[in-house]
C-alpha cells in the first residue's frame, strides 16, 4: 500500500481531476482509487459505485481517502465516509478487492490488490495499488478546510485541457482571484513596465504556475533574454524549457531566431499532415528586453511579427516584454496583441498606449501591481477590453515539475542547440553529433569501405541540432582550406590526411615544399610514375600545405610555371584529389577558389571554427598517437639503374664537383664527361649525340638561362634545390639526387 499523504496541503495529489464545486454542492465526483503498475492514476466515478474488499484495516484506510476527495470536492466535510467503498457483493460497477492475505499484523507493504469492472466482466482485472489515508491525516484536511470559509486551498488542479492555457495570476481589488488563459486572452501578450515594478517576477510566477498544470508534452517554453538570463534560472530548471538564448552567450540569440523560424516551418509540415494544432505542444516565446533585442538584431522585429501573425494557427505564443512598449512596439505587432499587462508607467502616453487610459501611471503605487487589459470579465473575443486592476501573486517554491500534472521528468526537445564547443575531439563527434552531413549514417571514423573524412561538428540550425561534418574526395572534388594565421589550417590538412591515410581505401601524399609539388605534378619524374603505377586507378589524395609558402620556395620562374601546372592539374577530372591551405584572402585563394568544388574557410574567435557551406563548425582534433605519419614527397633519388653512364653539367671546381661523381658512383653510374654549360655549348653538336644515349646530370648550381639553350629537349627544366642535382634519362624522365653527407 502506498505511503500515507505527510499533509492535507498535499491533498490536491490525489484527486488530480476533481473540480471544487460550491458548497453544499450534491454532484458526485469522480475520484482516484490508487495507482496502476504503470504509475497512472486509476479514476473512477463513485455514481457508478465501489466496492472495497479486503482486509478491515485496509479497507478504512481506503475509505478515508475517498472521503478527504469527497470533502475536497463538495467543500462539506460533513458528508458521511462510513458509506463510501460499502455495498452488497451485486451492487457496484468498481469491485476494489485485495488479491494477497499479510503475512503478518505489520506488513502492510506485501498486500496486493485489484480492481475489476463489473458491467464488463470480459476484461481483466487491473492491478493497482489504492490510495489510503490514516485517522490524523483526514483529521488534519477537516481542521484545515473548516478554518477557511470556504474551503479554498493554495492551489486548485484542473485538468489537463490542451485547448487552454489558463492561470491564476493574482487577485482584485475585492481579494478575487484573477485569471490569465493564454489562448482565448491571446494569443499573445505585452508586458510592460518601470525597472522593478515585477515584470520579470511576475513572468516566472505566471510560467510555474503554468508548468503545474500543462506538462513538458502539452507546453513548451523558449526564451530570448537581453540582460543576461540570470533572471529567468527558475523557469529554465523546468523540464519544460526548450531553449535560452542570451546577450551574454555570443551567436545564441541569432540561433535562438534562426530556431523559431525552423520551428514554424516545422509545424507548418506537421499541421498540414495531420491537420490538428493540438497533436503539438503549444509553444510560448517569451522575449525579455525586446526593445534591446530589436537594436542589437535588427531580423528579430520580422521574426517576431511573423509568430504574432501565423502564432495561433501554428499553436505558438509570443509573449514580449519591455520597459517601453510604446516606442517599441511596431503597430504590425500590436495588432496581433490584445492581452497586455502594465505595470508602473513613467508617462501618460505609455498608460495610454498599454491600456488606454492613466491607470498604469496614476493608480499603481507598489511593485507587482498591474493592469491588465483584455481580460475583462470574460474569456475570449467577447471580453471587456476595460483594464483590470490585478496584484500579482508571490512566487512560489515548489518545483512545478514534481506537480502531479507533470507526467515525466523528461526535458522537452530543445528548439536550439548551444553554441559549438571550441575543442571538439575526433572520437567525440559521433556523440555529440544529431544528424550527419551530408544525412548519412552517423561514424566516428571512416572504414576502409569508404572515402569520407570527418572534418568535425557543425551547427545545422535547418535541423534545430548539430551535425558531424564529412568530406569525401571523390564526390565533393578539391577541397581549398582558407584561413589566416593561427586559424587552424595546418590542424584542419592533418585531421583528413591522416584518416586518408590510415583508414582510407586511396592514399594520401603530404607536400610542403615547391620541388616536392613539381614533382607530383611532372609527368616525366620517376617519383611521379612510381606513385601513381603503385595505386593503379584508386584515389590520391595530395595535401598542399601553406600554398603560398611552397611556391615561394622557388624562383619566380618556376613558380609561374607550377603555379600552371597546379591549374591544370585541378581542371583534370582523373581520380586524385588535392586538399590545398592558403591564405584567405591572397591571390592564390582567388585564382584557385574556383577550380575547387568544396571550401573550409577558417575564421572565427576559436581556432578551428569555420564555415562549410551555409554551415558554422568546429574543426575536430586528433590524437596523435592513434595515426601514423603522413608520407611526404621525397626529393633524393629512388633508382639509378636507367642510366649507367652520365654527361655531368655544373659550374662547381674541385671538392665538389668531385662529391657529385662520387655520388654517381655510389649509385653505380659512371661519368661519361663532365662540362660547364659554357663549355659544353662551345661542344653543342657533340653534347646533343651523346645525350641521345646517355643520363645528363645537371647541379643546383645551373641557371635556368644557362640550360635552356642546352637543354631544350627538357624544357621547362625542373627546379633543383641546393644540395641536390638533376638526373634527365634519354626517355624523357627525370629523377633527383642528393649531394648531402649521406650521399
Amino acid at each position: 500500500m502506498t505511503a500515507l499523504y505527510p499533509a492535507a496541503e498535499q491533498l490536491e495529489q490525489l484527486v488530480p481531476r476533481t473540480r471544487r464545486r460550491p458548497r453544499g454542492a450534491q454532484e458526485t465526483p469522480n475520484v482516484r482509487l490508487g495507482v496502476r503498475q504503470d504509475g497512472h492514476p486509476f479514476v473512477v466515478s463513485l455514481v457508478d459505485g465501489v466496492v472495497i474488499k479486503g482486509d478491515p484495516g485496509h479497507e478504512r484506510g481506503i475509505r478515508r481517502a475517498l472521503a478527504a476527495q469527497v470533502w475536497w470536492a463538495t467543500q462539506d466535510t460533513h458528508a458521511n465516509r462510513e458509506d463510501l467503498g460499502k455495498g452488497t457483493a451485486g451492487g457496484g460497477r468498481w469491485l476494489l478487492r485485495q488479491t494477497s492475505k499479510p503475512a503478518g499484523a505489520d506488513s502492510r507493504t506485501s498486500v496486493t490488490w485489484a480492481v475489476v469492472d463489473r458491467d464488463a466482466p470480459g476484461l481483466p482485472e487491473v492491478a493497482m495499488t489504492p490510495d489510503a489515508l490514516s485517522v490524523a491525516q483526514l483529521s488534519a484536511l477537516r481542521i484545515a478546510l473548516r478554518k477557511t470559509h470556504d474551503g479554498l486551498m493554495p492551489r486548485t488542479p484542473t485538468p489537463k485541457h490542451h485547448n487552454n492555457l489558463r492561470a491564476v495570476i493574482g487577485s482584485s481589488r475585492d481579494g478575487d482571484a484573477v485569471e490569465i488563459d493564454l489562448v482565448s486572452h491571446g494569443p499573445h501578450a505585452l508586458i510592460s513596465g518601470t525597472t522593478g515594478s515585477g515584470k520579470t517576477t511576475f513572468v516566472i510566477t505566471w510560467f510555474r504556475a503554468l508548468a503545474q498544470r500543462h506538462d513538458q508534452n502539452r507546453l513548451n517554453i523558449a526564451i530570448i533574454d537581453f540582460k543576461g538570463g540570470i533572471d529567468f534560472a527558475p523557469l529554465t530548471e523546468l523540464p519544460h524549457c526548450v531553449g535560452i538564448a542570451t546577450d551574454n552567450d555570443d551567436g545564441s540569440i541569432e540561433r535562438a531566431l534562426a530556431a523559431l523560424v525552423v520551428e514554424m516551418s516545422r509545424r507548418e509540415t506537421v499541421i498540414k499532415k495531420t491537420g490538428r494544432v493540438d497533436d503539438l505542444p503549444r509553444l510560448v516565446v517569451v522575449l525579455d528586453e525586446f526593445r534591446a533585442t530589436a537594436i542589437a538584431h535588427p531580423q528579430a522585429v520580422a521574426i517576431v511579427v511573423d509568430l504574432a501573425a501565423r502564432g495561433r494557427a501554428l499553436g505558438i505564443h509570443v509573449v514580449l516584454c519591455t520597459q517601453r512598449a510604446s516606442s517599441s512596439i511596431s503597430e504590425d505587432i500590436l495588432a496581433n496583441v490584445q492581452l497586455r499587462v502594465a505595470f508602473r508607467a513613467l508617462s501618460l502616453s505609455e498608460s495610454r498606449f498599454m491600456v488606454g487610459d492613466d491607470s498604469a501611471l496614476k493608480t499603481l503605487r507598489e511593485p507587482g501591481e498591474a493592469m491588465v487589459a483584455g481580460i475583462g470579465a470574460g474569456i475570449g473575443a467577447g471580453a471587456d477590453a476595460t483594464p483590470r486592476f490585478v496584484r500579482m501573486m508571490a512566487p512560489q517554491m515548489e518545483n512545478p515539475s514534481q506537480s502531479s500534472e507533470t507526467t515525466t521528468a523528461v526535458p522537452a526537445r530543445f528548439l536550439w542547440k548551444p553554441a559549438l564547443p571550441a575543442r571538439v575531439r575526433l572520437a567525440e563527434v559521433a556523440t555529440l553529433a544529431d544528424v550527419t552531413l551530408p544525412h548519412q549514417q552517423t561514424r566516428d571514423m571512416p572504414d576502409v569501405e569508404s572515402d569520407r573524412l570527418c572534418l568535425g561538428l557543425a551547427d545545422v540550425q535547418s535541423q534545430q541540432g548539430w551535425a558531424s561534418v564529412w568530406y569525401s574526395p571523390a564526390n565533393d572534388g578539391h577541397l581549398l582550406v582558407t584561413g589566416l594565421a593561427r586559424s587552424g589550417r595546418t590542424v584542419a590538412m592533418n585531421l583528413l590526411a591522416k584518416q586518408q591515410h590510415a583508414y582510407a581505401a586511396g592514399s594520401a601524399v603530404w607536400i610542403d615544399d615547391g620541388v616536392a609539388l613539381w614533382d607530383e605534378l611532372d609527368e616525366r619524374s620517376m617519383a611521379y610514375s612510381s606513385a601513381h603505377s603503385s595505386r593503379g586507378a584508386t584515389s590520391r589524395v595530395v595535401f598542399v600545405d601553406g600554398l603560398e609558402r611552397v611556391l615561394g620556395s622557388l624562383s619566380s620562374e618556376a613558380r609561374d610555371a607550377l603555379t600552371q601546372r597546379l591549374v591544370h592539374a585541378l581542371r583534370e577530372t582523373g581520380a586524385r584529389r588535392f586538399v590545398i591551405s592558403c591564405d584567405a584572402e591572397g591571390s592564390v585563394s582567388l585564382r584557385l577558389g574556383p577550380l575547387c568544388a568544396a571550401r573550409l574557410q577558417l575564421a572565427g574567435a576559436y581556432a578551428g571554427r569555420a564555415r562549410w557551406g551555409d554551415f558554422t563548425m568546429q574543426v575536430a582534433l586528433t590524437d596523435a598517437m592513434r595515426f601514423t605519419s603522413v608520407p611526404r614527397v621525397r626529393t633524393t633519388s629512388i633508382d639509378f639503374s636507367q642510366a649507367k653512364t652520365c654527361l655531368v653539367i655544373t659550374n662547381t671546381r674541385a671538392n665538389s664537383a668531385e662529391r657529385l661523381r662520387d655520388a654517381l658512383e655510389a649509385h653505380g653510374a659512371q661519368v661519361l664527361d663532365r662540362a660547364t654549360p659554357d663549355e659544353w655549348m662551345l661542344r653543342h653538336l657533340e653534347f646533343v649525340t651523346l645525350s641521345r644515349d646517355h643520363a645528363v646530370v645537371v647541379s643546383a648550381d645551373v641557371g635556368l638561362a644557362e640550360s635552356r639553350m642546352l637543354l631544350r629537349a627538357f624544357q621547362p627544366l625542373p627546379p633543383i634545390p641546393a644540395g641536390g642535382a638533376l638526373m634527365m634519362h634519354p626517355d624523357g624522365r627525370y629523377q633527383r639526387l642528393s649531394l648531402e653527407s649521406e650521399s
